[in-house]
């Protein structure tokens, strides 16, 4: 079960969207986790330079510096928070959740509503929702120091590893306990993603940046686009990839057409509408892959100025060919200005 909600931050004029994912948790005994790659149970914490080949079935999934395999069939969606009775009826018989993964919930806009206690009588990991809204799935959201654990509950196994500054959890229903174990078991660092994008990039600075330069209408044709999503309320150099997701074929080309016609300039811009001493909070690294050579092109867009693109030569106004489909997957919009509409989403 998946929703979108829409919320208003006034004083800014920015539009918040989130899709929320039917989640689900789990509750009961302790069981002492098994180690993964038969060594220790750290989990691959070494970062290499690329992530291998993952198992039939199976693809990966990052966020920040960590990355876990999923089954191929899972989308990205929001577990339930703490507004879950949002448009759930007890007396209604709701549909079973598909699973999914979910990065960061955290990131997600939650409406200000209280939700009462289900009565269901479980560990507090398993968050709020009631178990009828519970799914298999995957969470990857920063570590909170605790220790790794295996608790279980009616059918349910929910495990929690910690992987450098990442915790990875991972709930299954009954007869899935062995996928659990398999995706935890996954968990890795990395220094460059199954998509192409590494952990940490200029873009996430706290104000505009502007990448190499190097004139995109130069580029005949890409072999690929990596699509790297930033947050920009960390550090400069700690990891803070978003999401990520490869632009190929006829999805490069179009993406590419789009950067090289957008007009020059930047916006659309409201800058009456925002502060003038913050830049927003996400921003998309575009990395062109042609050949052997790698360009990279900056994507701005949740704020009311600085809008556009930039590959270091000229500053490009966004148009509904280069903001919109940036947003594939896990990459998505979490806030934008209002006057985007229709340019940044497909409304």
């Amino acid at each position: 079960m998946k929703r979108t909600r829409w919320a208003i931050a006034t004083a800014t004029l920015l539009l918040t969207t989130a899709l929320v994912g039917c989640g689900d948790q789990s509750s009961g005994g302790s069981d002492d986790p098994p180690a993964a790659d038969g060594t220790d149970g750290t989990y691959g914490t070494d970062a290499t330079d690329r992530l291998p080949e993952p198992d039939d079935g199976f693809g990966w999934v990052s966020w920040r510096d960590v990355a876990v395999q999923v089954p191929t069939a899972w989308g990205h969606a929001y577990e339930p928070g703490g507004d879950w009775c949002a448009g759930y009826d007890p007396d209604d018989d709701p549909p079973v959740p598909e699973p999914y993964y979910d990065l960061d919930p955290a990131s997600g806009a939650e409406l200000a509503i209280g939700c009462q206690e289900t009565g269901e009588d479980r560990p507090e990991e398993f968050g709020p929702a009631p178990e009828a809204l519970w799914a298999t799935h995957v969470v990857l959201e920063p570590d909170d120091g605790s220790e790794d654990r295996t608790l279980t509950d009616g059918g349910w196994t929910l495990a929690i590893r910690s992987v450098g500054d990442v915790r990875v959890r991972a709930l299954a229903a009954q007869g899935d306990a062995d996928l659990v174990d398999q995706i935890v078991a996954s968990a890795r660092r990395f220094s460059v993603d199954h998509n192409g994008c590494e952990p940490t990039s200029p873009v996430q600075a706290a104000e505009f940046v502007r990448p190499e330069p190097h004139d995109i209408t130069g580029v005949g044709e890409a072999d690929s686009i990596s699509v790297c999503q930033y947050s920009r309320t960390l550090g400069p150099a700690d990891p803070a990839l978003m999401g990520s997701w490869r632009a190929e074929g006829a999805d490069a080309a179009a993406l590419l057409a789009g950067l090289q016609g957008a007009p020059p300039g930047t916006g659309p811009d409201r800058p009456k509408n925002c502060v003038d001493d913050y830049f927003g909070d996400t921003a998309i690294t575009l990395r062109v892959h042609v050949g052997d050579e790698t360009h990279e092109v900056y994507a701005y867009y949740d704020w009311c100025f600085g809008n556009g693109t930039d590959d270091g030569v000229q500053r490009r106004e966004l148009t509904s060919e280069t903001c919109a489909p940036l947003f594939v997957g896990p990459v998505r919009i979490v806030q934008y200005s209002s006057h985007l509409r229709g340019i940044c989403d497909s409304a």
